[in-house]
């Protein structure tokens, strides 16, 4: 399975082959991941027992209901997260946290493998959507170093290797950001380098903010090829979000004359290892090697919504070698359509909705439950086979 997916990741035609080729190698990987966590998990065997579900059952696309999800909140408790791995702790070499924006943060086990293959498909997919190789990116958050389990910084991490030079807004933590000492670096790259936004919508709205109190009514036009490419949550932690993607993209317009071709969105999360990078025409596109399942609010277990309506997000993320990569998360979305999106690219767009929230996680919550009674009710707390 390894080197399938990997070859499947590097090959760039993958995201210009028809749906039919996508959708057949993507159903492969998802069945090999799922037969191998079901002989190597202990405990995750123990939960497709309950549910009478073995390999062979997976045939195709409408077997995926089959498969028992992770519910989201099992990575924010410690024993249940350990629980869930299909390596022994002693392989695990980092963990990636969540912000924790509606409360307490997840934090997600990697081994080697995993990490590897995170690196390969975070490589492709920049290559792909994001022509930056060789020009100078200002990242809005603080370096890596001080928060390093954070999710986003794994993304930021890599993006700077793409770059001939790259600063941050932030030096040290609880430094508040110096944006003119940023306006000038950023306008002193004009001419001779494409420079970039990338980071946290927050601190580039704060940065807007800034320049039309500073400047009022004045442009700084940035050279042309600069992209902002937004990552993490649109709502500082507690708060409302900050604005509409449209009103962010007004204002980008009118200080910086950045056309919404060149303003992108990157959908992540850290329990999984699948990243939406946005095209040119602002459209999610789901990895073809991953696959989201938008499930029924009220029976999230048992019913897959159809493109265009709104529900729960499932995620079947082969990449993940540490534990299942089969998740039901706290998101709602929905998939816009499957096919060719207008840039040319075949595959599932995906669009964020909201969290869910009061009545809309009742059905989690209960999963919850009922997933770690399967363990406490046999007294089976051990990883492994």
């Amino acid at each position: 399975m390894l080197n399938q997916l990997i070859n499947m990741i590097f090959e760039r035609k993958i995201f210009y082959e028809n749906s039919y080729d996508i959708i057949n190698k993507r159903l492969k990987l998802i069945k090999a991941s799922f037969e191998y966590h079901y002989n190597a998990n202990k405990n995750y065997r123990e939960i497709c027992n309950k549910y009478n579900i073995i390999p062979g059952d997976i045939t195709n696309y409408g077997d995926l209901i089959k498969i028992p999800l992770i519910p989201i909140d099992a990575f924010k408790i410690e024993a249940e997260r350990k629980l869930l791995l299909t390596v022994p702790m002693e392989n695990i070499r980092q963990q990636v946290e969540s912000s924790g924006t509606s409360g307490i943060p997840s934090i997600s086990y990697k081994d080697i493998v995993t990490l590897d293959r995170i690196a390969v498909s975070i490589l492709s997919l920049y290559r792909e959507f994001f022509p930056i190789i060789g020009d100078y990116g200002m990242f809005f958050t603080i370096p890596p170093k001080y928060i390093a389990k954070l999710g986003l910084m794994k993304l930021i991490t890599f993006m700077q290797v793409g770059f001939s030079g790259f600063d941050y807004v932030i030096d040290l933590p609880g430094d508040p950001p110096d944006f003119d000492r940023i306006l000038k670096e950023i306008l002193d790259q004009k001419g001779k380098s494409i420079c970039h936004l990338i980071g946290a919508p927050f601190l580039i709205y704060d940065f807007i903010q800034f320049i039309k109190s500073r400047y009022p009514g004045k442009r700084f036009d940035l050279d042309p090829g600069s992209m902002v490419i937004t990552i993490g949550g649109w709502k500082r932690k507690g708060d409302s979000p900050l604005c509409t993607r449209d009103e962010l993209n007004g204002l980008l317009a009118d200080i910086f004359n950045i056309s919404n071709f060149n303003i992108r969105d990157i959908f992540a999360m850290a329990e999984s290892n699948l990243f939406t990078m946005e095209c040119e025409y602002q459209q999610k596109h789901v990895p073809p090697w991953g696959y989201f399942s938008i499930r029924n609010i009220e029976n999230p277990l048992e019913k897959e919504e159809l493109s265009g309506k709104s529900g729960i997000l499932a995620i079947f993320d082969p990449l993940n070698n540490s534990s299942p990569g089969f998740i039901l998360s706290g998101d709602i979305g929905r998939i816009v359509f499957e096919g060719k999106c207008k840039c040319g690219r075949f595959g599932q767009i995906f669009q964020f909705e909201r969290r869910a929230v009061g009545a809309e996680t009742r059905s989690c919550a209960l999963y919850m439950d009922e997933f770690i009674n399967i363990y406490q009710n046999k007294g089976k707390m051990e990883n492994g086979k």
